[in-house]
């Protein structure tokens, strides 16, 4: 669709399942609009190109403004708003983006309902329907996604990798005592500190290994696990494993906020 050419706008209607909902063009105007949008939709994909540096970047913003043009025209008696965000993921796989990043941007609309509608809207009623807000929001949401899942990727290789470290420092290793200390340090939850009185109820495996055995038991394999600087203990209370000795050997990350 050219970038100078604008749908008749009709004064957008509410509907109480949204917290917007555009009345969209003309019936009779539909089918040229579309067949406009079809037709600079292909001619904008054939000129990418193949330099993923620009391609990526190129087909988001394509994908927006498709997206965008879609719900202005509402072709559709009802579903306008899934075929939009679905043409928008068919021009992001198309241009080779990653089907798990293809998604994020759904994710993004339903996790932000309320300023999808109301960007919308905006963009609808505001003179020249400027489309620069609706693609900031777009954008934004898609780094925020990219960096939430990069977050969840690295924290899945930072687990594997510790599992994979612990099983190495007790490697040959087949008496009881060692097996029970290697079982402890790898149920010990990463994220928060767990109370020493806690630590042989974790699981079922551990709490058989531990029903016989003693308080000073439980301490001994503590203190074992802290002098191998697997566990860092707490005022002898709290106890958590060392999973971050595992970062050094992941690649570094930029910081979001090093550019602003």
């Amino acid at each position: 669709m050219p970038h100078n050419h604008q749908p008749n706008r009709t004064t957008p209607t509410k509907n109480p399942d949204h917290p917007s909902d555009l009345s969209g063009v003309r019936p009779e105007d539909c089918e040229y609009l579309v067949d406009r949008l079809c037709e600079w939709l292909n001619n904008e994909l054939s000129q990418l190109g193949d330099d993923p540096a620009l391609r990526m970047p190129m087909a988001s913003i394509l994908a927006t403004l498709a997206h965008l043009h879609l719900t202005w025209i509402r072709p559709f008696g009802d579903g306008n708003g899934r075929m939009s965000r679905l043409l928008e993921f068919e021009l992001l796989t198309r241009a080779g983006v990653p089907v798990p990043v293809a998604h994020l941007l759904s994710d993004h609309y339903n996790k932000t309902r309320d300023m999808y509608y109301s960007i919308l809207e905006q963009t609808s009623v505001r003179p020249g329907y400027p489309a620069e807000d609706f693609v900031h929001y777009t954008a934004q949401g898609l780094v925020d996604g990219l960096r939430e899942q990069i977050a969840q990727v690295q924290e899945m290789q930072l687990s594997i990798m510790w599992q994979s470290y612990v099983h190495k420092r007790f490697h040959g290793q087949h008496i009881q005592a060692r097996t029970r200390m290697r079982d402890l340090v790898l149920a010990l939850p990463a994220d928060h500190w767990t109370p020493i009185d806690d630590v042989t109820i974790l699981n079922r495996g551990l709490a058989e290994a531990y029903r016989s055995k003693t308080s000073k038991t439980v301490t001994r394999d503590i203190n074992g696990l802290v002098k191998m600087g697997l566990v860092e203990k707490q005022r002898g209370r709290c106890v958590r494993p060392r999973v971050e000795v595992m970062s050094a050997f992941l690649p570094p990350r930029r910081d979001p906020s090093a550019g602003q």
